[in-house]
């Protein structure tokens, strides 16, 4: 073959060579591109300012996969909020919807909605009757409601008197099972009664709080059922002789439990809630079913769930929650009206409270103010509509009636160990 006869052979092989290799680059940015699109997740959550949602939050965040976006909406404890921010969610083509209900009416026209444009529906913390959801992650609040009680049977020695109270959020369809869990542990040994709570504003939660402990005379303990009620008790300083149980530790109610202004909280553990979420989003993206733990029977659906475990949390095992709240110190809960902390108020009137035998009374354009401070130096403050009428003082199981008398705004009461009665 003659030189001329090889050029033009080799010319050809490498043009055939250039236009394989142009086809095959050509595709490679293509493909690379459909591997990038990510799969959308709505997020709806009651309230993502609450210690709990955050956490959820930031679990998601951490278990997610590379193809998997979350979008979040912030309900605000809102019903008409919810049921927009889902339309919303829809509209944005998402394949799972995570949903804490708000309204357990509402739950199930949200749920049929999403479900009929072929959406995957999981309940996160809170599962209303008859709602078709393709899974439930949270707790068992009937547990809930046992830990509580056995807690309160523990402490019964302790107990001024054999009957609890439980402050449950109106509507809310934790309080049912938390309390049959109560009564389950505690029978005829502790008498529950109940008393709803609005939750949609902080002023009103504390005064609706404080109305409630007051109204209820003597008492042995005051359980919260929800974050938001816990940290309203907390606020209120409510009598330092009361076992308090709250719903959803905080780092403001754990920094409570240090300084031994409260007793106890049930972790309902939403690290767990937020990874389970996360594992079951993954699951559901690739096919039809998730790996659920168990089937729990909700009206006319069975509905596949993993049930988060549940703690009670006291001083002396406040290490457990540590790496999830952070440092805790001893101090109390700061009232979100006024960012001032009840250990600002209660150094502004020390030396008063001191004089007055460790109990006082200010009173203001909202009522009356009541201080208390016990011999183990515990400071508390109560506030009451209207104006205190007498202070019932009791050590060693003997009442002592006082009648207030109103001197430059501050109302006297006796020296010791103080515990409010009905006036």
């Amino acid at each position: 073959m003659t030189d001329g006869r090889w050029r033009l052979v080799l010319t050809v092989f490498i043009g055939v060579l250039i236009i394989l290799t142009g086809f095959g680059c050509s595709k490679k940015p293509q493909q690379k591109l459909q591997l990038q699109q990510k799969q959308l997740v709505g997020v709806s959550l009651a309230d993502m300012s609450s210690a709990g949602a955050k956490t959820i939050k930031k679990a998601l965040d951490k278990s997610k996969g590379k193809q998997v976006k979350f979008i979040y909406k912030d309900a605000k404890n809102d019903v008409a909020q919810q049921s927009m921010h889902v339309d919303e969610l829809l509209e944005q083509k998402i394949k799972v919807l995570l949903i804490e209900f708000i309204s357990p009416t509402e739950a199930v026209r949200l749920a049929e909605k999403a479900k009929a444009k072929g959406i995957k529906v999981l309940a996160l913390n809170i599962l209303p009757a008859n709602v078709p959801v393709d899974g439930y992650i949270g707790p068992d609040y009937t547990r809930v409601g046992q830990l509580q009680g056995q807690y309160i049977l523990n402490q019964k020695d302790k107990l001024k008197s054999p009957s609890g109270l439980t402050l449950i959020a109106k509507g809310s369809p934790r309080a049912v099972p938390i309390v049959t869990g109560q009564k389950q542990v505690l029978g005829d040994k502790v008498a529950v009664t109940t008393r709803e709570i609005s939750d949609e504003n902080p002023t009103l939660t504390r005064s609706e709080v404080a109305k409630a402990v007051l109204e209820a005379g003597k008492m042995g303990a005051v359980t919260a059922e929800s974050e938001t009620i816990t940290k309203a008790l907390l606020e209120n300083a409510v009598d330092p002789t009361l076992i308090t149980i709250g719903t959803g530790i905080t780092k403001e109610s754990a920094q409570a439990m240090l300084m031994g202004v409260h007793d106890a909280d049930v972790d309902l553990m939403p690290d767990l809630v937020g990874s389970h979420a996360a594992r079951a989003v993954s699951e559901l993206l690739k096919s039809e079913a998730w790996n659920a733990e168990t089937i729990i029977a909700n009206g006319n659906y069975d509905i596949p769930a993993t049930i988060v475990p549940v703690r009670l949390i006291t001083r002396e095992n406040l290490f457990l929650v540590k790496q999830r709240l952070g440092d805790i110190k001893a101090q109390p809960p700061q009232k979100g009206s006024s960012g001032e902390s009840q250990g600002q108020k209660q150094s502004q009137s020390s030396s008063s409270s001191e004089n007055s035998g460790g109990s006082q009374g200010q009173k203001g354009s909202g009522g009356t103010k009541l201080i208390i401070e016990t011999t183990d130096g515990k400071k508390m403050e109560l506030q009451i509509d209207g104006e205190i009428k007498s202070v019932q003082v009791e050590k060693g199981g003997q009442g002592r009636q006082g009648q207030g008398q109103q001197q430059g705004g501050q109302q006297q009461g006796g020296g010791g160990r103080s515990g409010m009665g009905g006036a």
